[in-house]
C-alpha cells in the first residue's frame, strides 16, 4: 500500500527509465538515465527512502515548440490559408511511428495529446519539422 507521493514517486522514476531507454527518430530524447536530486536539509529521510526529491531528466531540445502551438499558429496552413493536408498527414505519420515503436517495447503512452508532441526543425522533410512525441 503505497500512499499518493509514493505512488507519484515511483510513476516519475519509471517514466525517467523508459524515456532514457527509448531510441527512436519520432521519440524525445533524453539523457541516459534520471538523476535524482540530492537530499537538502529539511527533508523527510524514512529508512533509505527520501520523500519529496525531484528526478531531473536531460532531453533533446525541439526548438519549433509543441504541435499544439504550431496548430493555434497555423503552422498547418498555407500563405492563402488552406490546409496543408500533406503536412498534417506527415505529422500524424511521425506520430504513429513512435507509438508503433513504444509499443513494440511493450510501453503504452498514457498521455498523447498535441502537447506532449514536440516538433524539431529538419531540412530533409518538406515541411521543414519532424514531431517527436514525449514518452510520458
Amino acid at each position: 500500500m503505497m500512499s499518493g507521493a509514493e505512488k507519484r514517486e515511483q510513476m516519475a522514476i519509471m517514466e525517467a527509465a523508459i524515456s532514457s531507454a527509448m531510441n527512436h527518430p519520432n521519440i524525445v530524447q533524453s539523457g541516459d538515465q534520471p538523476v535524482p536530486a540530492p537530499p537538502e536539509e529539511g527533508l523527510f529521510q524514512c529508512g533509505d527512502r527520501i520523500h519529496n526529491f525531484e528526478v531531473s531528466l536531460v532531453m533533446e531540445f525541439c526548438e519549433l515548440g509543441t504541435l499544439r502551438d504550431a496548430l493555434d499558429g497555423g503552422a498547418y496552413r498555407d500563405e492563402s490559408g488552406f490546409v496543408n493536408y500533406a503536412a498534417i498527414l506527415d505529422t500524424a505519420a511521425d506520430v504513429a511511428r513512435a507509438l508503433l515503436h513504444l509499443h513494440k517495447q511493450q510501453v503504452m503512452h498514457s498521455d498523447l495529446k498535441a502537447r506532449n508532441v514536440l516538433l524539431k526543425a529538419d531540412g530533409k522533410s518538406g515541411r521543414g519539422a519532424v514531431a517527436k512525441a514525449t514518452v510520458g
